[in-house]
């Protein structure tokens, strides 16, 4: 981990000894686990988590509203120090390693809550940009009541999301997640199958979805031009309409003029 987190850290006695205690310049606030861990990196020590261990922490309780304005204060301290800190995070943040240790935790919330929904599940299928189609997520759940939901949705970085309220979970597969990704959702009695997008999911992913859904009651929803064409709207790359050519004109077509841009994580022939 590029730093441990104050609420819950165990630091040993030898640390202490050769790094020092916590630096009192950050005051009441944000920073001194950070400053601590940074110290102890450059030292050749390595910060990692326990994904063994569940602690419950009510975030953010101790200062209240003072959070944000004691963040941003000790944030330029922490950064002028170690100005390495801010990037290493975003890169574990886009990475997210630590994903894997919170699925066991939305396993067990799934498979409790399964016995305890008779009807089931609904699972909604979507991406992340929004429009026409979570319009008609939205405009389907008003009229059909507060069914038991789950919502699997792409996400611009190739990761996939699956969400729940009821259980409480919020589990991100990464691309080659698949298999992980579909053993979750084999503990929840899914009673029906919502496809509102398939545009942003990978090929392979697309294929385990198409395998896993065959024995289960499933709507399609079609609301753009994406099942016929990759690049969505029928325009070929000479901004004309394309009329449905055949495969190998499609083709052509999609060398030349690119794909969607939500299409990054598909393949196409050559």
């Amino acid at each position: 981990m590029p730093t441990g987190h104050g609420f819950c850290l165990y630091i040993k006695y030898n640390i202490i000894d050769q790094v020092g205690c916590l630096d009192e310049k950050y005051g009441r606030g944000y920073g001194e686990e950070n400053d601590l861990c940074c110290r102890a990196a450059d030292l050749g020590y390595r910060n990692v988590a326990a994904a063994d261990v569940f602690v419950e922490h009510r975030e953010s309780v101790s200062f209240g509203p003072e959070r944000a304005t004691l963040w941003e204060r000790n944030r330029p301290l922490l950064e002028a120090t170690f100005p390495e800190y801010t990037p290493q995070i975003m890169t574990y943040e886009r990475h997210d390693d630590l994903r894997r240790a919170r699925w066991a935790l939305d396993a067990y919330r799934l498979e409790k809550t399964s016995h305890e929904i008779s009807d089931g599940f609904c699972l909604v299928v979507k991406n992340w940009l929004g429009g026409g189609s979570d319009t008609a997520i939205l405009d389907l759940r008003n009229s059909t009541g507060k069914a038991a939901e789950i919502v699997l949705t792409a996400q611009k970085n190739g990761y996939i999301s699956v969400a729940a309220e009821h259980p409480k979970i919020y589990a991100v597969f990464a691309p080659g997640d698949e298999h992980e990704l579909f053993s979750l959702m084999g503990l929840t009695n899914i009673r029906l199958v919502v496809c509102h997008q398939l545009l942003g999911f990978s090929e392979k992913f697309l294929e385990r979805l198409s395998e896993w859904v065959v024995n289960k009651p499933s709507i399609l929803y079609l609301h753009d031009f994406y099942p016929l064409c990759p690049r969505v709207n029928l325009i070929d790359a000479t901004h004309s309409f394309c009329n449905l050519p055949d495969v190998a004109v499609c083709e052509r077509c999609v060398k030349t003029g690119g794909t969607h841009e939500a299409e990054m994580h598909r393949s196409y022939p050559n």
